[in-house]
């Protein structure tokens, strides 16, 4: 990073950035890696400052109330001890403020923040790059279009809706000036969680309601579980008491049964962001060159299946497939030479990443899909996104060739334990000992690339790498057919390798993806719902 680039992070925490630098400085927060790593980094250490500062205003008041008489034996080390105290502060903030590699920063930050933020970003529709972030001082959003949710203290999810804006007043109050909301407390540490409209003050008693708020209309109320209170906001008097069944119960004013509307077809449920998302990388995907083949696993109806579309399949089953299903096809987009459609073998369809998604369900020994790669590549990346329900075999293959006979042909296989292990013909087996799947969605991603001292390849699990390798015999990418969910045994003819779980996503780049954009890609894939806090309150 330059120094300029510094001061204006700087002059944003001092309250000294100009109008016209608002725009520049939040340009290079879009789209410079290392300022968003030196911006938090510096946004902890200012939240340190203003906590250091109190704690030594209050220890500098202490002293002072003591009277001479009444002088402590330690009074003489109170000015060495302040002075030591300002010191590793100072010390600490230059720490902070020094370059850090981005592949660490993610964990120097987790691990030097010691109080709760007020919220965390989990999803948004319209900004990729603020997934994850922090908030730890009182901030205001506004979307013109779109979304946003956050989740405060691990205890309540956030949904809003635009066009609106809000503001974070607290861990447990959000001020709405217009937009819809979703309020979620999945236990009581979040109860009498507040949100403050134009007309009114509500406050959850648990656990689930909606408000849609506008400037020329009475708010309009859902309560989906649990209870709320509403309160006068200039008197602070309860005005009702309304249940998940609509009763009211001490109200001053039967006004609000006029209020109650039906949410759940205008705002957004947990995780809808996160698929919205998807289906704009995947629609972005189908204009690029640098892609071969995009699978988004979408059941298509018959009649969308052209019969150009339908010769675009592996070669062993061209002439057939004026008698396949439809159903049967799983369509690359964009439809290019260089990789076929897939043809489904005893698959099933089933819930994806998120409850308005589809994956496919690989539970048969025989299960899987044909794909035929028709062209040699240089280079090769691929990422997609799986879910383990048993390892029934010793190795569980996740993407195989057809073939095993040539120096250029590959496997992805899992271990019984879960263990990920690559295999290139001609070059020893190796396992990873660290990185294991469980039950949740996990991205999978594989990276072979050409550089000065020949191939390597590169598996990573999770955005994080697993292995990297280099390969002596290996001398391309070979055009080939390639079976995903099993692996195939030539010699006896049949599928002996099976992976018993789901897989949701496939896409192959003809390059090389870097570290960033593999970490990028998981967080932007990454279901926020999944195994967390929406599961402490589901039936």
């Amino acid at each position: 990073m330059t120094k300029h680039q510094k001061q204006l992070i700087a002059h944003y925490f001092s309250n000294q950035l100009k109008k016209e630098q608002e725009t520049e400085l939040n340009l290079l927060l879009k789209n410079d890696l290392a300022a968003r790593s030196y911006f938090r980094t510096y946004a902890t250490m200012h939240e340190h400052l203003h906590y250091s500062e109190d704690k030594i205003g209050d220890l500098l008041n202490f002293s002072s109330t003591i009277s001479d008489q009444e002088e402590p034996k330690y009074s003489r080390f109170k000015t060495p001890l302040l002075i030591i105290g300002a010191a590793t502060i100072i010390m600490f903030c230059l720490y902070l403020l020094a370059p850090i590699d981005s592949s660490t920063n993610r964990d120097i930050f987790t691990n030097i923040t010691n109080h709760n933020p007020l919220a965390i970003v989990i999803d948004h529709t319209n900004d990729e790059n603020i997934l994850k972030r922090k908030i730890w001082k009182q901030e205001t959003f506004e979307l013109k279009n779109g979304g946003i949710h956050l989740r405060f203290n691990e205890s309540v999810d956030f949904i809003f809706e635009g066009p609106g804006s809000f503001d974070i007043l607290g861990p447990k109050l959000v001020k709405v000036h217009q937009g819809k909301t979703r309020t979620i407390v999945s236990n009581e540490s979040g109860h009498e969680f507040s949100i403050i409209t134009p007309q009114a003050k509500y406050v959850d008693l648990g656990t689930e309601f909606c408000l849609d708020i506008s400037n020329n209309a009475k708010d309009k109320l859902d309560v989906q579980v649990g209870e709320i209170e509403i309160f006068d906001l200039k008197t602070n008097q309860s005005l009702a008491k309304i249940q998940q069944s609509n009763n009211l119960a001490n109200a001053s004013s039967s006004d609000w049964k006029e209020n109650f509307f039906n949410s759940n077809s205008v705002i957004s449920q947990p995780g809808d962001m996160g698929f919205q998302r998807w289906q704009k990388r995947m629609s972005h995907y189908a204009s690029r060159d640098d892609i071969l083949a995009c699978f988004d696993f979408t059941v298509r109806k018959p009649e969308s299946l052209s019969r150009s579309t339908r010769q675009h399949v592996p070669k062993e089953w061209r002439s057939t497939t004026e008698g396949m299903r439809n159903n049967r096809f799983l369509i690359s987009n964009p439809e290019r030479q260089e990789v076929t459609h897939g043809v489904m073998h005893r698959c099933l369809w089933g819930v994806g990443r998120w409850s308005n998604k589809q994956s496919l369900l690989f539970h048969h020994p025989h299960s899987h899909v044909s794909l035929e790669l028709k062209e040699n590549q240089e280079e090769l990346s691929l990422i997609s996104w799986i879910k383990a329900n048993q390892m029934s075999n010793s190795l569980n293959s996740f993407l195989s060739t057809r073939h095993w006979d040539t120096s250029g042909l590959f496997r992805i296989e899992f271990e019984r334990s879960g263990k990920l292990q690559t295999n290139f013909w001609g070059e020893p087996y190796r396992s990873t000992y660290y990185n294991k799947l469980n039950p949740d969605w996990h991205m999978l991603s594989l990276v072979i690339q050409l550089d000065e001292s020949g191939y390597r390849a590169t598996t990573f699990l999770d955005g994080v790498c697993a292995t990297s390798r280099k390969l002596n015999h290996f001398p391309l990418v070979r055009k080939t057919g390639l079976h995903l969910g099993n692996g195939y045994s030539k010699k006896s003819n049949k599928f002996f390798r099976n992976f018993g779980g789901s897989i949701d996503e496939l896409v192959l780049w003809n390059r090389t993806l870097s570290s960033a954009e593999i970490a990028q890609l998981y967080e932007q894939g990454t279901p926020q719902n999944q195994g967390k806090l929406f599961s402490q309150i589901l039936p």
